[in-house]
């Protein structure tokens, strides 16, 4: 009720300023006895700034063999209702960096980029719990088609100099991407 007295309280302000008066355009009306008898009623309802991240797979590096980085990304799903949105991601490293563990003393770091296209070679990079804004999807369902046809790339990345400071072990550790949807970007969705 509350968005239909903003609307017409918007609405007759506008008339008002434009110096004419206009009922407000949310009426119910009733019909009138006779033969046939005809009443209207608006009808509304109200999609929220929602968003869903799926098809979100692991990581896996692989193993390294002395020489090269080590790095891999997949392609996820972002679907939105306002076709714009931003991407946070945080790692399980000392105040959420982008860092592996080993399980004892040894850490390993690692960068993360992001693109709003669901294959591409120039990822943005990202840093940990700064939002990237300005991405857009395109999705129209909220599993991109069950998959089919996904809108993003994450990837990850681990440089050579790295790699060769670390001890030998196994390395792991979580990557949280966090979507929330950004308003105004519904023009530049194409639906796919």
């Amino acid at each position: 009720m509350g968005i239909m007295r903003t609307a017409a309280t918007v609405a007759l302000s506008t008339a008002m300023l434009a110096g004419t008066a206009i009922a407000p355009a949310f009426a119910a009306t009733n019909g009138s006895v006779g033969a046939s008898s005809t009443g209207t009623a608006t009808v509304t309802a109200f999609v929220g700034s929602l968003v869903r991240v799926t098809a979100v797979d692991d990581l896996a590096l692989g193993t390294w063999t002395g020489t090269g980085a080590l790095e891999t990304s997949d392609s996820v799903c972002i679907w939105t209702t306002t076709g714009g949105y931003n991407v946070t991601a945080t790692g399980s490293g000392v105040g959420g960096g982008f860092s592996l563990s080993n399980g004892a003393s040894g850490t390993l770091d690692y960068a993360v980029k992001w693109d709003d296209a669901p294959t591409s070679s120039t990822l943005a990079a990202m840093t940990s719990g700064t939002a990237l804004t300005g991405q857009v999807s395109g999705a129209n369902t909220t599993d991109c088609n069950a998959g089919s046809s996904l809108t993003a790339t994450v990837g990850v990345e681990i440089t050579e100099t790295d790699l060769t400071a670390a001890d030998s072990g196994s390395y792991t550790g979580v990557l949280t991407l966090l979507i929330a949807p950004e308003i105004g970007r519904a023009s530049c969705r194409e639906r796919v």
